[in-house]
């Protein structure tokens, strides 16, 4: 029963028909006292990594944007506080695509995918674990993800033009935003991050 009921709460708590910003604050307290309890089973960390019934878990829900700037400060320092408890983990921005998923899940919130891109660079050239595509090469990204992303690629990577030249099956991020934008709207985007020549 209390398998249940934490189950229950940890999905209202980031569901999005609850007072998320009041909610979500409980969070870290309900994971660490669920992992005391070992709810959800071993490795689980108190019902955050279960996937509920749209293959979405707790982290994925904590990355979407819910269209307030209170709000997202408190998903923010919900996950802040998580990675005190050692409850959210690096390797979960690869393995649950915690990157694309804060820039697709809800409203775009910039600050909680600077500080997912700032732990882990590196999930910008591979976002996820079954893919070798890049972040930045994507169909789906409207011109401002693609700015976001691009400006975040330019400031980890300059060296590899923030990895605009990346391939995935034959084309560059680049090419993608030319097929999908047209140059005359990517050329300027690109133009801002370049980084200065020396």
């Amino acid at each position: 029963m209390l398998f249940l009921n934490h189950c229950h709460f940890m999905k209202m708590v980031t569901s999005p028909c609850v007072d998320s910003a009041t909610a979500i604050s409980f969070l870290p307290l309900l994971a660490e006292e669920g992992c005391r309890l070992n709810v959800g089973g071993e490795g689980m960390r108190g019902g955050l990594i279960p996937r509920s019934d749209g293959g979405n878990n707790v982290l994925n829900r904590l990355v979407w944007g819910e269209g307030s700037k209170e709000e997202d400060e408190k998903s923010l320092k919900v996950m802040e506080k998580l990675c005190e408890l050692d409850l959210f983990k690096k390797e979960d921005i690869k393995n649950f695509d915690l990157l694309f998923e804060s820039l697709d899940g809800g409203m775009i919130t910039p600050q909680i995918f600077e500080m997912l891109v700032n732990w882990d660079p590196d999930a910008l050239k591979k976002h996820d674990r079954s893919s070798e595509k890049s972040l930045l090469n994507n169909d789906d990204h409207s011109k401002d993800t693609f700015e976001i992303v691009l400006k975040a690629g330019m400031e980890h990577f300059p060296d590899e033009f923030g990895l605009l030249f990346q391939k995935f099956r034959g084309k560059t991020a680049c090419e993608t935003a030319f097929d999908n934008f047209g140059a005359n709207v990517v050329m300027p985007i690109i133009c801002r991050w370049i980084p200065p020549s020396e």
